[in-house]
């Protein structure tokens, strides 16, 4: 059928830990363990993904468990294709890109945006045949949209129409009104989720061009990549990217990951004429870019998650990558956002 993300299922196991469900219980149903998560590079087969949720659910007979561990999503669950969302134009851009690149997170089926006159409709299309096996899984996917729709634009009363499943209805819905609304219809001939169509053209505040051309660019080579054998440069690029906000990798770090030795790492980067260090300096100047462009760490915290011995270090080295100073890099910044934010204001005026 296909396979899941690493990010993605362990974003899925932790949302079930944090409404009661016994970690260790979950994760002996992973292949690798709580371990298989630890390389970022990871993927998992799609059934082991629903068989742990479809076990969480049993372990605790709450049927409502899907949509709560859903409630845990947030953009950097889905990593790239997430904080890609959240700079989009506007929702429907925002959901053809989650088109484009949803199996990069899973890929169980898909989800397409339609917008009409009177409604727009976020419809899935499954890769699957079987209905009630998938059920948690479908109302954990649309809880999701729902909380990710909250961060952009979802903050309105009654935004959502009505949600349609085609599984049966469980024994208590009070939990699923909650978070969908009174209007949800089981046995349904389909599963849709279906909003105000004004919403999905309203231009988002956190649109950001200069963010999503770099995150686009990134996210074409992981499909292009995905299914195929990676050049070595482009695993450690990746895993450099995953590490970082954690601290600085190494070479050592990322040779253990990728099952070889340093020695062995470092023949093979040379081979591709390049070297870990040109690697991670590359990695941590782009995300120098989106972290300045995002507009939500201060030069002290950037420095730090890129692994710079102080703020002086990350300035000359900042002035080196883009021949300019952190802080007029910022004002410029600033007034791109205040722009944007103007424009949004023009346009709900109209």
């Amino acid at each position: 059928m296909g396979t899941v993300s690493g990010a993605y299922f362990k974003s899925m196991i932790d949302g079930c830990v944090v409404n009661g469900v016994d970690s260790k219980a979950l994760y002996d149903f992973v292949p690798g363990g709580k371990e298989g998560f630890d390389n970022p590079l990871s993927r998992f087969p799609c059934e082991d993904f629903i068989n742990v949720l479809n076990t969480a659910v049993s372990l605790t007979g709450d049927q409502s468990l899907g949509i709560k561990a859903g409630l845990t999503m947030r953009p950097g669950s889905i990593m790239d294709l997430g904080n890609a969302l959240t700079v989009c134009d506007n929702l429907t851009e925002a959901m053809a890109l989650n088109y484009r690149y949803q199996p990069l997170v899973q890929q169980l089926g898909r989800t397409q945006l339609d917008v009409k006159s009177k409604v727009a409709e976020l419809f899935w299309t499954p890769h699957y045949t079987a209905t009630e096996r998938y059920r948690y899984f479908l109302e954990y996917l649309y809880t999701g949209y729902v909380v990710i729709g909250n961060w952009l634009i979802f903050n309105e009363e009654d935004a959502v129409l009505k949600t349609e499943f085609r599984h049966m209805p469980p024994k208590d819905s009070t939990f699923a009104k909650q978070v969908f609304g009174d209007n949800i219809i089981y046995n349904a001939s389909r599963d849709c989720l279906s909003f105000r169509p004004e919403l999905a053209v309203m231009p988002l505040v956190t649109a950001n061009p200069e963010v999503k051309n770099i995150l686009f660019t990134r996210l074409d080579k992981q499909l292009s990549d995905l299914g195929e054998n990676d050049s070595v440069s482009e695993k450690v690029i990746h895993l450099i990217h995953t590490i970082l906000p954690k601290g600085r990798p190494s070479l050592s770090d990322v040779s253990e990951l990728m099952g070889m030795s340093d020695r062995t790492l470092r023949r093979s980067l040379t081979k591709e004429g390049t070297s870990f260090r040109d690697l991670l300096e590359e990695v941590r100047k782009e995300a120098c870019c989106l972290y300045m462009r995002q507009n939500r760490h201060s030069y002290a915290q950037i420095a730090q998650i890129l692994g710079f011995s102080d703020q002086s270090a990350f300035s000359r080295a900042f002035r080196h990558w883009y021949g300019t100073t952190p802080k007029a890099f910022h004002a410029d910044q600033n007034i791109k956002a205040q722009n944007n934010i103007d424009i949004m204001a023009q346009t709900l005026a109209s």
